[in-house]
Protein backbone atom coordinates (compact mmCIF):
# COMPACT_ATOMS: atom_id res chain seq x y z
CA UNK A 1 0.00 0.00 0.00
CA UNK A 2 1.49 3.55 -0.71
CA UNK A 3 1.82 6.20 1.60
CA UNK A 4 -1.14 8.48 0.38
CA UNK A 5 -3.60 4.69 0.34
CA UNK A 6 -2.14 4.53 4.19
CA UNK A 7 -2.78 7.39 5.44
CA UNK A 8 -6.70 7.50 3.81
CA UNK A 9 -7.64 4.01 5.17
CA UNK A 10 -6.18 5.03 8.65
CA UNK A 11 -6.55 8.65 9.02
CA UNK A 12 -9.18 8.94 12.50
CA UNK A 13 -11.89 11.24 10.04
CA UNK A 14 -14.32 10.63 7.59
CA UNK A 15 -12.77 11.01 4.28
CA UNK A 16 -14.67 11.07 1.11
CA UNK A 17 -13.24 12.17 -2.55
CA UNK A 18 -15.84 13.40 -4.48
CA UNK A 19 -15.05 13.86 -8.64
CA UNK A 20 -16.25 17.16 -11.23
CA UNK A 21 -19.39 14.51 -12.22
CA UNK A 22 -20.36 14.67 -8.46
CA UNK A 23 -19.75 11.31 -8.31
CA UNK A 24 -18.18 9.99 -5.22
CA UNK A 25 -14.64 8.42 -6.11
CA UNK A 26 -13.51 7.05 -2.75
CA UNK A 27 -14.45 6.90 0.91
CA UNK A 28 -12.63 5.58 3.64
CA UNK A 29 -14.05 3.10 6.99
CA UNK A 30 -14.75 6.16 8.85
CA UNK A 31 -17.89 7.18 7.18
CA UNK A 32 -20.08 4.26 8.59
CA UNK A 33 -20.11 5.23 11.82
CA UNK A 34 -20.60 8.94 10.56
CA UNK A 35 -22.98 8.69 7.69
CA UNK A 36 -24.22 4.72 8.11
CA UNK A 37 -22.67 3.63 4.63
CA UNK A 38 -19.92 1.21 3.86
CA UNK A 39 -17.40 2.83 1.36
CA UNK A 40 -18.53 0.89 -1.09
CA UNK A 41 -21.77 1.84 -0.51
CA UNK A 42 -20.90 5.17 -1.48
CA UNK A 43 -18.35 4.73 -4.24
CA UNK A 44 -20.21 5.60 -7.62
CA UNK A 45 -23.20 7.04 -5.55
CA UNK A 46 -23.92 11.37 -6.18
CA UNK A 47 -22.43 13.31 -3.69
CA UNK A 48 -26.17 14.44 -3.34
CA UNK A 49 -26.94 10.77 -1.60
CA UNK A 50 -25.47 12.42 1.75
CA UNK A 51 -27.47 16.17 1.30
CA UNK A 52 -30.72 16.07 3.38
CA UNK A 53 -33.93 15.99 0.71
CA UNK A 54 -35.06 19.22 0.28
CA UNK A 55 -31.69 20.87 -0.63
CA UNK A 56 -30.32 18.10 -3.21
CA UNK A 57 -31.54 19.82 -5.76
CA UNK A 58 -30.52 23.24 -4.95
CA UNK A 59 -27.01 21.71 -4.13
CA UNK A 60 -26.26 19.95 -7.54
CA UNK A 61 -26.82 22.92 -9.41
CA UNK A 62 -23.91 24.89 -6.85
CA UNK A 63 -21.55 22.12 -6.90
CA UNK A 64 -21.92 22.51 -10.73
CA UNK A 65 -21.15 26.17 -10.67
CA UNK A 66 -18.04 25.29 -8.45
CA UNK A 67 -16.70 22.85 -10.84
CA UNK A 68 -17.07 25.52 -13.80
CA UNK A 69 -14.97 27.88 -11.53
CA UNK A 70 -13.47 26.55 -8.29
CA UNK A 71 -12.68 28.64 -5.52
CA UNK A 72 -12.12 28.24 -1.81
CA UNK A 73 -15.04 29.70 0.55
CA UNK A 74 -14.79 29.42 4.41
CA UNK A 75 -17.41 26.86 5.56
CA UNK A 76 -20.59 28.78 6.63
CA UNK A 77 -19.45 31.97 6.30
CA UNK A 78 -22.11 32.52 3.25
CA UNK A 79 -24.47 30.80 1.21
CA UNK A 80 -22.95 30.30 -2.54
CA UNK A 81 -24.53 32.42 -4.77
Amino acid sequence: MDLYAHIFENIPDALIVVGPDGRIRMANARVLPLLGYRPEELVGQAIEILVPGEHAPTHAAYRERYMASPHTRRMGATQMR
